[in-house]
């Protein structure tokens, strides 16, 4: 009655059901999906079931999944962004004991600056009228500084 045209009222406790774990009664973590029949389960939950009780069939509709029915589970981001947006999950406490103190020196990480990272390659100039180049590099060569530009450079 009061909302601007276009615009959905949901109360958010009818939400809240269509995003809770039938298995722990919480609201989703992790949402996974069974392909099979599409009911949705928090990843730990689901897992634990199959792995642990053995289980061979969704735990809501005792659909058949075959002897490895983990195969058949699909992580459901669409559902989990949906109800992470919603439903914000609520952040931990830090202890005051778990705040680093300002007396205790931090740890110490090598910063290098960008141009420090950046890789010189030869350049290679065509000869002649072939366009032909006067050096051959083989694909693996050009991709070994790419590689080492990933790998991280935390020092202790």
């Amino acid at each position: 009655p009061g909302a601007p045209r276009g615009l959905v009222m949901v109360k958010r406790e009818l939400l809240a059901r269509c995003m809770t774990c039938p298995l722990c009664n919480r609201l989703l973590r992790d949402a996974t999906t069974v392909s099979e029949c599409l009911h949705t389960f928090c990843r730990k939950c689901i897992y634990k079931k199959f792995n642990d009780e053995e289980v061979e069939s969704c735990p809501v509709c005792d659909i058949d999944l075959g002897c490895t029915p983990v195969e058949k589970l699909r992580a459901d981001h669409s559902l989990q962004d949906v109800r992470s947006k919603i439903f914000p999950f609520k952040r931990k406490k830090i202890k005051a004991e778990d705040v680093a103190s300002p007396d205790s020196p931090p740890n110490k990480r090598k910063e290098r600056s960008i141009s420090s990272l950046v890789v010189h390659t030869p350049r290679l100039t065509p000869t002649g009228s072939t366009g032909r180049r006067t050096k051959v590099v083989t694909r693996k060569k050009l991709l070994l500084p790419c590689i080492a530009l990933v790998l991280p450079l935390t020092v202790l």
